[in-house]
């Protein structure tokens, strides 16, 4: 959560004949906030990337820039791009779809609990008091950096 992630989109004209008029459908799914975008040539907006002309054996890229939202944590999300639009019948349109999927990790949680007692709460002037500090990792991930300040009271 909070990380970024980079797609990358390629779209080439398999001819055999010179297209116009190219448009991909990139919406990144919920869970994925856009922060940039950068296509080789026309432009991006909206979830769709204008690509405009390819020629044949040409192709294209659009970088797309995300970050991951809060609360997606143990959860997949599959961007898809797919070509929606060309001025050109597609002999092959089954490669005219393609996914790229990010697994998102749960955040680790150490959930420490502290306790402080003390061997004598009514001590004499001068007696020794003994305190006990415990601290307890009741979660299920490791934490290997854990500090504990302990300030007595004057006297």
């Amino acid at each position: 959560e909070g990380d970024p992630v980079i797609f990358t989109v390629t779209v080439t004209n398999n001819g055999p004949d010179t297209d116009n008029g190219i448009q991909v459908s990139d919406a990144l799914p919920a869970g994925l906030t856009l922060t940039g975008s950068t296509p080789s040539q026309g432009g991006y907006a909206g979830g769709v990337w204008t690509v405009g002309t390819l020629t044949n054996g040409a192709s294209a890229t659009l970088t797309l820039n995300a970050q991951v939202d809060a609360g997606t944590g143990g959860s997949t999300l599959t961007n898809t791009a797919t070509i929606t639009a060309a001025s050109l019948s597609d002999p092959v349109p089954g490669n005219n779809a393609a996914n790229a999927s990010v697994t998102v990790q749960v955040p680790p949680s150490a959930d420490l609990a502290v306790n402080k007692t003390v061997d004598n709460s009514t001590p004499n002037e001068g007696d020794p008091v003994i305190y006990t500090v415990t601290v307890n990792k009741n979660g299920q991930d490791t934490d290997n950096c854990i500090k504990v300040c302990d300030a007595l009271p004057a006297g």
